[in-house]
């Protein structure tokens, strides 16, 4: 999906002329919109909460909330290494601050998680696991972190895991028989990677199923995809927090154990026992 400012430059004639207002005042003010409530812009502009909402509509959003998070996508995706350092250093200058401000982030956005995860969305996936017959999942760099940890537990539960955390060549090479009946779970924060997304892109092409693990609904990676859950994972630092996602690939674990607990728990059972007797590798 195009960022919020080329959507505006390219609806601006279409609006009326309060929502032409409200448009011009998220251009001036756009990396304070995050942090601002539809009735607080309203204020600002003597319109009502309802005006802003409409104008979120008005360009191809559900609501303000929406027009909120592409926003949010949209500042991180421009904000490179380099910058987030400098950012992060002018903000905090004392080195047990920055420990407690990383912490706070953190339980901040664990809170924020837990308030607006959608239950329906972790019961559709849930669903698409246990329908799928091979389970390709595919995350580059730190984001093969939420990969590793959903590969190893899923593949305890004896489904058909197939994890790709490689790039270049070997990503098409193992994705080639993906198919229809099959499930993609990408996981990919920024900065997005191309091999994540020819990945999406060739799983949908072959009519398979695609779970998305994002950072925002709206991006060019999870805009097509049959689920996505949009985890928060930018902190004051240069670099990525994965407290939300591993939170989030916890509760999802317990919901594919729940879904058929019976059946998940026997081969769990079995799959621990076979492995125990053949390896010689817990340390009683």
């Amino acid at each position: 999906m195009e960022d919020v400012l080329s959507l505006l430059k390219k609806e601006y004639q279409n609006l009326t002329y309060s929502q032409k207002k409200i448009g011009k005042y998220i251009i001036d003010n756009f990396e304070e919109i995050p942090f601002m409530s539809s009735s607080q812009i309203g204020d600002k502009l003597n319109l009502s909460d309802v005006s802003i909402i409409r104008f979120s509509r008005a360009i191809g959003f559900k609501g303000y909330t929406d027009l909120k998070e592409k926003i949010k996508m949209d500042i991180t995706s421009k904000y490179r290494a380099d910058k987030r350092i400098a950012k992060s250093l002018k903000r905090i200058k004392k080195k047990n601050e920055q420990i407690k401000e990383i912490t706070n982030e953190d339980i901040l956005n664990l809170q924020e998680f837990y308030k607006t995860i959608e239950l329906e969305d972790i019961k559709k996936a849930t669903e698409l696991v246990h329908q799928a017959k091979t389970i390709y999942l595919v995350g580059a760099r730190s984001s093969s972190i939420v990969v590793d940890l959903l590969s190893y537990h899923m593949r305890r539960m004896s489904f058909d895991i197939r994890p790709v955390t490689e790039g270049g060549l070997f990503n098409p090479e193992k994705l080639i028989s993906i198919g229809k009946g099959d499930l993609l779970i990408a996981s990919c924060f920024p900065r997005y990677t191309k091999d994540t997304k020819n990945a999406i892109v060739l799983a949908k092409s072959n009519e398979a199923d695609v779970i998305c693990i994002s950072d925002s609904k709206f991006s060019e990676i999870s805009v097509n995809c049959e689920v996505v859950f949009p985890l928060k994972v930018e902190t004051i630092t240069f670099f990525n927090s994965y407290v939300v996602p591993i939170s989030f690939c916890n509760m999802f674990l317990m919901n594919i154990l729940e879904y058929d607990r019976d059946k998940v728990y026997k081969k769990f059972i079995e799959h621990n026992d076979k492995l125990l007797s053949n390896f010689d590798i817990i340390i009683e």
